[in-house]
């Protein structure tokens, strides 16, 4: 028998999650819908704005605060550019703080992070993007309901309740940027396989090689840092298919990275075990 290829990499068009998804179950097919909802309400090819978005407040491993913003593109053809400077600023502090200034279209989900002045933790910052005339100000603070709580393993924040059939779970996420100089945790799934589909964001995923010092939390669930193997770039569009038993890691960019993973429960474990839920 020939052993499991490393990893299947592809660049598809998103409309390959909403087809496939939407064929295997029906709760995903409702999940989807209820992604694009708020995009579909305002369906106009071009000429209309960008509206800021925040998604959240998180303490960073160093002890810093961070809010976290998005954005939606009005335009469901239209990519609309906003150079820094009074129509596309972050107050207080300078006009640039990271934001965007080239905006795809539709809902991209937590795409930078800002860092809240130690000696101003109950001050709020205000994203502002003017386009066309039209302002949007977006106030972000840091109330307690807002507070994403942060994760040991890569910082990931679920974005939606994940739900999952008897072979599959779908859980639509967003990794922070990871620090520059810090190497990626590696994971390793006896029990499932992971395919990732990138909708916003960069990253880089490295899979195969070995995890010499490799920890175990459940049976068949290891980390470590990876020795070895081969690293994809990531990027919006892209899928990244990890058979079982692969070790892989994977670092955000200066964006962080928003993706679907769908873990395909291969028989040896029951989900309470591989699949993140109780």
């Amino acid at each position: 028998m020939g052993a499991f290829p490393t990893a299947y990499f592809r660049r598809c068009a998103w409309i390959c999650l909403s087809v496939g998804i939407a064929l295997t179950s029906p709760q995903v097919a409702t999940l989807h819908a209820q992604i694009t909802a708020f995009s579909s309400q305002n369906e106009h090819r071009t000429g209309q704005y960008v509206s800021p978005v925040y998604e959240g407040w998180y303490k960073d491993r160093d002890g810093s605060i961070k809010v976290v913003f998005g954005y939606q593109n009005l335009n469901t053809e239209e990519i609309v550019d906003v150079p820094i400077g009074p129509n596309n600023k972050i107050e207080p502090g300078p006009a640039d703080q990271g934001q965007p200034t080239h905006f795809l279209t539709g809902r991209q989900y937590g795409l930078f992070a800002v860092t809240v002045p130690k000696n101003a933790l109950t001050t709020e910052l205000t994203w502002t993007l003017n386009v066309r005339g039209h302002e949007m100000s977006i106030p972000a603070n840091l109330n307690p309901l807002r507070a994403n709580k942060p994760m040991s393993l890569t910082e990931i924040r679920q974005l939606v309740p994940q739900p999952f059939t008897r072979t599959h779970i779908y859980n639509l996420m967003h990794r922070v940027p990871t620090p520059a100089g810090q190497p990626a945790l590696g994971e390793q799934h006896d029990g499932v396989t992971d395919l990732y589909i990138v909708i916003a964001g960069s990253g880089m995923t490295t899979v195969g090689g070995e995890i010499p010092e490799k920890k175990s939390s459940n049976p068949g669930e290891y980390t470590g840092i990876i020795k070895g193997g081969e690293t994809f770039p990531l990027k919006a569009g892209d899928i990244l298919e990890i058979p079982p038993s692969v070790p892989h890691a994977t670092s955000t960019g200066p964006e962080g990275m928003t993706y679907m993973m769908v873990k395909i429960n291969v028989g040896l474990y029951p989900w309470s075990i591989v699949g993140m839920v109780k």
